[in-house]
């Protein structure tokens, strides 16, 4: 077995929220539309020399809803950003 199968196992064993929970959020949730991410932000930050933070500010398709990420804090930050807008531009064309 390794460490994927174990988180597996692990996580279907341990139910994060009742059954009745789960049909509450089921039902209040049916009908609405599906949620998309519409853009990613990349959000540098530099804490000296040596030290440089990349943020990610994910947009949603819900008016403001939207998430924060962390990609990389250390070396290769450049390309870092480089491969992130790489992606959205991508999935941007891919999308319309």
């Amino acid at each position: 077995m390794n460490r994927r199968d174990l988180l597996k196992a692990g996580a279907l064993a341990l139910p994060l929220i009742s059954a009745a929970k789960a049909q509450e959020i089921q039902r209040r949730s049916n009908g609405l539309p599906p949620l998309t991410i519409k853009d990613v932000k990349v959000i540098t930050t530099n804490g000296g020399s040596r030290y440089h933070w990349v943020f990610l500010k994910i947009i949603t398709s819900e008016p403001g809803l939207y998430g924060i990420g962390f990609a990389i804090s250390t070396k290769r930050w450049r390309r870092r950003i480089l491969s992130v807008q790489s992606a959205m531009a991508a999935r941007t064309t891919r999308t319309g």
